[in-house]
């Protein structure tokens, strides 16, 4: 009965995420469809990106209706996690949490989404890397900031035009110099549609435990300022 149970709960989880995948990619497409049609840039920031992504599309109950989206879940931007009880901090702050019914029954996510910019330079590569996967392995700063989740994921936000191969070359090449032997799959090609590509991977955490991250790469270089 208990394994019955947990294989109805494990298909309900992945059903979920897939309503959750398919409400992210039309949000993305919405958003640079609309932004193009009226001719306002955004700017090329990765705050002012998500903000619009979730206020006019991720969390719009007028876009979903539209979209035949009927999804429990709301996405929460900027959220605190992994409180500290010994300096009363927390130590992660997620760029977007997703929560559903049962958060407000015991507090738990649904995922952690963390956005990141890239435009084939390196600075932006290593933040991706730093400042974005890292915070949930831990094995770079030495803790893990983001505790663990139904589902991790990283959005990448192309903001300038690039040869995706050669930008998803330089960043595995990038993260083995970092990581090394953490990385137990580097970022694999999974899908791709007109303009995005999904990459899947699995890190050793600084905690010794596997942790596979999901990656969203959306090319949105032609609505930026």
């Amino acid at each position: 009965m208990g394994t019955f149970g947990k294989e109805n709960r494990d298909i309900m989880a992945q059903n979920i995420q897939q309503q959750i995948r398919q409400l992210i990619l039309l949000s993305c497409e919405a958003l640079k469809k609309d932004t193009l049609d009226k001719g306002v840039w955004i700017a090329n920031d990765e705050g002012a990106i998500t903000y619009r992504l979730v206020e006019f599309y991720l969390n719009n109950n007028e876009f979903r209706r539209k979209n035949n989206l009927s999804l429990l879940v709301r996405f929460q931007i900027e959220t605190p996690v992994n409180f500290q009880p010994m300096n009363n901090n927390y130590l992660g702050r997620a760029d977007i949490r997703i929560v559903g019914m049962n958060y407000l029954q015991n507090g738990t996510s649904l995922g952690l989404i963390e956005c990141k910019r890239l435009d084939g330079g390196a600075v932006l590569k290593r933040e991706y890397v730093k400042e974005g996967i890292d915070r949930f392995t831990g094995v770079i700063a030495g803790c893990v900031k983001y505790p663990r989740s139904n589902w991790d994921m990283m959005i990448g936000y192309q903001v300038a035009l690039m040869q995706f191969d050669v930008m998803l070359k330089e960043l595995n090449q990038y993260l083995k110099k970092k990581m090394k032997s953490a990385v137990m799959k580097e970022l694999t090609f999974c899908k791709s549609g007109n303009d995005w590509t999904e990459c899947v991977s699995t890190f050793r955490c600084i905690d010794g435990k596997e942790r596979p991250i999901g990656h969203l790469f959306y090319d949105f270089a032609g609505i930026i300022q």
